[in-house]
């Protein structure tokens, strides 16, 4: 498991408005648990939601720049890659490169 380091902003929470979204989700989640919930339960179930949806939002921007590179992948002449824990020294920093000369295997 993957730890990511998100942010909502200072004033998220104060600011939060419930959207169409939102309802769906909470219609969807008693639907699927069959179970009545108390309001704070509701209310605990939304904020879980509305974390997993921001953690997904920045893994998305993260890994929307180029392929991860693998050492056991190949790799096509200018493809960009994008090289987990090299952009800053933390374990969560990208960095990304494009592919410039291909090495060729030798089988012998």
């Amino acid at each position: 498991m993957s730890l990511v380091k998100i942010s909502m902003g200072e004033d998220y929470w104060e600011a939060f408005k419930l959207q169409d979204e939102d309802l769906e989700f909470l219609y969807n989640y008693l639907l699927e648990i069959e179970t009545p919930l108390t309001s704070q339960e509701l209310v605990d179930a939304l904020v879980v939601e509305r974390i997993r949806q921001r953690k997904l939002e920045i893994e998305r921007q993260r890994t929307s720049g180029g392929d991860l590179y693998q050492p056991k992948g190949t790799f096509k002449e200018k493809q960009k890659l994008i090289f987990p824990g090299w952009g800053g020294g933390t374990a969560m920093s990208l960095a990304s490169g494009r592919v410039s000369i291909l090495r060729w295997a030798i089988s012998r």
